[in-house]
């Protein structure tokens, strides 16, 4: 039996969810333009690149161009270049027969193949042809990410809708209505293999991180949280904190903008709870650890300066109260030693409404 150890892309949220790529496997990343769809590419390629790989890649973008995306995620893509890890050629000038792409294969023997806008290019014009490059790439093993915007005219969506078919797993991208910067919703989805599921998460990208979606944030805040611990003995060293509660506040933000959107497209009401703290005494990691005890796994809680708020997985008002009890008796046990409590926190719901807006 052939033995398909998965590949790492460097890309985690994938790589935690699915545990990597297939080798020979045929994945496409979609979205709409200016999603982010070439910068993630970029940053799956430097990952492969660091393996020892040798990736081709074909787009029709000048490699000035791309040499400049790759820098925003400090990628020296110049380098790789000249190393010949990475090879670069544009795709109406290199695709214009399947005799060009054998000799490349046979000469270069790369491992991973990169397509940027495949439904654009003029040389796979028809299923037929997509079909027949997907034969020459699987005979030899070689893992595809085709890449592709939303084609506007019928016969593209029909490429695109056999890509699609044909595909290991679909990486789709929607950007936020938010134009400063790339971000949106992100879904990962199986289509051959990669049992494990469909998952979706918010993302964005950023400078030297480059894909940042909650699941980093949620790290980088349980390591800073267990840091607090050591020196404040804030969080018990026998407890550990529930992965998926604890969200970056940013993250938290674009999350609660897609909750509304679901809150519109439903209209089903959405609530939040919010704490917050009046004056010193009370530490806001103190806090929010103590909040944490009654939340459940689907339950986000996330905090901003004096403030901690809540997003619970069920909004019925009985598991709302239910919620609110237990934040009530784990915080006056907290400080059952402390007479006037009540006067160091404030309590409140939110309904969250599309005129809502975090600070």
């Amino acid at each position: 039996m052939q033995n398909f150890s998965k590949i790492q892309t460097g890309f985690s949220f994938l790589d935690q969810k699915w545990g990597g790529v297939y080798p020979g496997g045929n994945y496409i990343i979609i979205g709409s333009k200016n999603s982010g769809k070439t910068l993630l590419a970029l940053n799956i390629i430097e990952k492969f690149i660091s393996m020892g790989l040798t990736v081709l890649f074909l787009s029709n973008q000048r490699k000035k161009s791309l040499e400049i995306q790759a820098s925003s995620l400090f990628f020296n893509i110049h380098e790789s270049l000249s190393n010949q890890n990475l090879l670069f050629f544009n795709t109406n000038e290199f695709l214009t027969s399947f005799e060009n792409l054998n000799t490349l294969l046979e000469k270069d023997k790369p491992s991973i193949i990169f397509i940027d806008e495949i439904v654009a290019n003029t040389f796979i014009d028809s299923i037929q042809k997509y079909l027949k490059l997907l034969e020459i790439i699987e005979q030899n093993n070689i893992t595809l990410f085709s890449i592709s915007s939303l084609p506007d005219n019928d016969e593209d969506k029909k490429i695109l809708k056999e890509i699609i078919h044909n595909s290991t797993g679909i990486i789709q991208l929607q950007k936020s209505s938010d134009k400063r910067n790339y971000s949106g919703q992100l879904t990962i989805k199986p289509n051959i293999g990669h049992i494990e599921g469909e998952f979706e998460t918010t993302y964005k990208v950023e400078p030297v991180k480059g894909f940042v979606t909650l699941a980093d944030n949620e790290n980088a805040i349980l390591n800073m949280l267990s840091k607090v611990n050591s020196e404040y003995d804030y969080i018990s060293r026998n407890q550990n904190f529930a992965y998926s509660n604890i969200y970056n506040y940013e993250e938290f933000k674009l999350l609660i903008e897609s909750r509304k959107s679901f809150s519109v497209r439903t209209n089903n009401e959405i609530t939040i709870i919010v704490y917050e703290i009046k004056n010193g005494f009370v530490e806001t990691l103190e806090l929010c650890k103590i909040l944490q005890k009654s939340l459940k796994t689907g339950d986000k809680i996330s905090f901003n300066n004096k403030t901690i708020y809540v997003l619970p997985e069920k909004n019925n008002s009985e598991e709302i109260n239910n919620l609110l009890e237990k934040f009530d008796k784990n915080i006056a046990e907290a400080f059952k030693n402390i007479p006037i409590a009540d006067d160091l926190i404030a309590r409140k719901k939110i309904s969250l409404t599309q005129n809502l807006n975090l600070i």
